[in-house]
C-alpha cells in the first residue's frame, strides 16, 4: 500500500495538469496570433515580393490593390455583404486593367437600364470610362452590387485558372442567366 500512495503522490507532486493546460493554451494562442498576421498579410496584398505588378495568364498587368489610387467613397469601404472591402477594391483593380476581358462579360444585375447608363458590359460596374491619360473615371455602382463584385472576381479567378474567355462568358451566363436580364454585351470574339 505504501507503493501505491507514493504513486499518487508522484503523480499530484511533479507537473500540475493545470499547468499543462497553461503551457498549451500559451502555445495554441502562439500559433493564433501568426496565423492572423499571415491571414492579414495575404488579404493586405502586402506579401507580394517587391510590390511588383501581377500578369495574369491572358498577358493583361495587373496593379496590386495597394497601388491603385481610389477615390474616397472605396478606399473608405469596409465590406458589401460577403465581401470586405478589399475584395471590392481587388474588383475595381482587375476591371481596370482587364478591360479586353471584362468588356465581354455580361452583368446580371439590371444595371443594363437606364437607370445605371445602360451599361454595356461587366467592366461598366466598375470603370464609366478612361481619360486619355489612361486613368479610370470609376463608377460607384460596382461597389454597392455584390453580384457585379461577384462576375469581375470570378472571371479574374477563372482566367487565372487558364479558362478561356469564352469558358468564362459560358459560366457566367449558366449562373446568372435566370437570375436577371443581362447587359447588352458584345459575344467573345
Amino acid at each position: 500500500m505504501p507503493e501505491q500512495t507514493r504513486a499518487k503522490g508522484a503523480r499530484r507532486g511533479k507537473a500540475s495538469p493545470r499547468g499543462g493546460s497553461r503551457n498549451w493554451l500559451y502555445l495554441v494562442g502562439a500559433a493564433a496570433v501568426v496565423v492572423i498576421i499571415g491571414l492579414a498579410v495575404i488579404v493586405t496584398g502586402q506579401g507580394e515580393p517587391g510590390g511588383a505588378p501581377k500578369t495574369d495568364n491572358t498577358g493583361s498587368s495587373q496593379t496590386p490593390v495597394s497601388q491603385t489610387a481610389f477615390p474616397s467613397w472605396l478606399s473608405a469601404l469596409k465590406t458589401l455583404g460577403r465581401y470586405t472591402g478589399n475584395q471590392v477594391r481587388e474588383a475595381y483593380a482587375y476591371a481596370e486593367t482587364a478591360q479586353d476581358n471584362m468588356g465581354y462579360i455580361p452583368c446580371y444585375c439590371g444595371c443594363g437600364d437606364a437607370a445605371h447608363g445602360y451599361h454595356r458590359s461587366s467592366f461598366n460596374c466598375f470603370v464609366k470610362n478612361k481619360a486619355a491619360s489612361g486613368d479610370a473615371n470609376w463608377e460607384q455602382h460596382g461597389s454597392q452590387c455584390e453580384m457585379c463584385v461577384d462576375i469581375a472576381l470570378t472571371t479574374k479567378s477563372m482566367l487565372g485558372q487558364g479558362k478561356t474567355l469564352k469558358q468564362v462568358r459560358a459560366e457566367i451566363d449558366r449562373r446568372y442567366a435566370s437570375i436577371g436580364r443581362p447587359t447588352d454585351t458584345p459575344p467573345v470574339p
